[in-house]
């Protein structure tokens, strides 16, 4: 589903104050991104789950796509291939992109998590690898 241009519009004057709330929240997070043609560094306050990919046990992360894979930031994630999330002062690299539909992407989730996911009737859900990135302080 497309993100309908009001809403669109919206949402990018909402996203920055509701970023500094949604930061340190879960499951809220920060998804940081590069522009595809400006190439700007971005953020987009998103939903974040991590969950384990029942057949090899690596840690993932399904954030939930109410507008579908169409808007800007997933261009832009989907472009590069990869992107940062954070949650507070935890950093996390994300790669192994792919776009599954709800049904499936539940599946790797914990009980509480699945259930408020399958509440929400979403139709798909951005899944991909989550590995923390060291502190610069360690």
């Amino acid at each position: 589903m497309d993100l309908p241009e009001p809403i669109a519009a919206l949402a990018k004057t909402v996203n920055p104050t509701f970023e500094k709330v949604a930061n340190g929240l879960p499951p809220f997070a920060v998804v940081h991104h590069t522009g595809r043609t400006s190439g700007r560094a971005l953020t987009t306050p998103v939903t974040a789950f991590a969950g384990r990919d029942p057949d090899s046990a690596e840690i993932l992360t399904v954030i939930p796509l109410p507008w579908g894979p169409r808007t800007d930031w997933m261009r832009n994630i989907t472009s590069a291939g990869t992107f940062e999330l954070t949650r507070g002062s935890e950093r996390f690299h994300v790669d192994l992109l792919r776009v599954l539909s709800a049904e499936e992407a539940v599946t790797i989730l914990a009980p509480l998590p699945r259930q408020l996911l399958q509440t929400l009737a979403l139709e798909e859900c951005l899944v991909g690898r989550l590995r923390r990135v060291p502190s610069a302080h360690a």
